[in-house]
């Protein structure tokens, strides 16, 4: 430190500013979901979609055992990036994205009720965990880019 001005000198601020910017980068590391989650979150839902459009029970089952293991999941996790940031970004984003897999999942039951096309719903619940998964990666590529995280993670 220079003891005449009490200011820190160049290579003493640089190592604070490189401090609190891993800081920062940790911070934003904790809060993001690992891709195994953004999988088995897309396939959960997919799930749901093909066993209604198959007009089977189990999607109740399939739906509650998912919310509590997302539940458990950010408890034990204890951080989470919120992606959602405003109550207008909400309104735009979760009504549109349930109207769209609703959408899919209606083609599907259509396709299997009324024209015997088996495959429909499940061709339904597959679009939709594709596209969810797409949805989840996405929306955090640029916060895995600026924690520069790897890729596998």
């Amino acid at each position: 430190m220079n003891r005449e001005t009490n200011l820190p000198s160049t290579q003493e601020a640089q190592v604070a500013l490189e401090s609190v910017a891993e800081m920062a980068s940790a911070g934003l590391r904790r809060g993001l979901y690992p891709r195994w989650f953004a999988a088995t979150t897309a396939l959960w839902a997919g799930s749901i979609a093909a066993l209604i459009g198959l007009d089977s029970p189990f999607w109740l089952l399939i739906f509650f055992a998912g919310i509590a293991g997302l539940c458990v999941y950010r408890e034990k996790r204890g951080a989470w990036v919120q992606e959602i940031r405003s109550w207008r970004e909400f309104w735009l984003v979760v009504p549109g994205g349930v109207i769209l897999l609703c959408g899919v999942a209606l083609a599907g039951i259509i396709g299997w009720q009324h024209f015997g096309l088996f495959w429909t719903p499940i061709a339904a619940g597959m679009a939709i965990s594709l596209g969810l998964f797409a949805v989840m990666e996405l929306s955090y590529r640029p916060i895995r880019v600026q924690t520069k995280e790897e890729p596998g993670s």
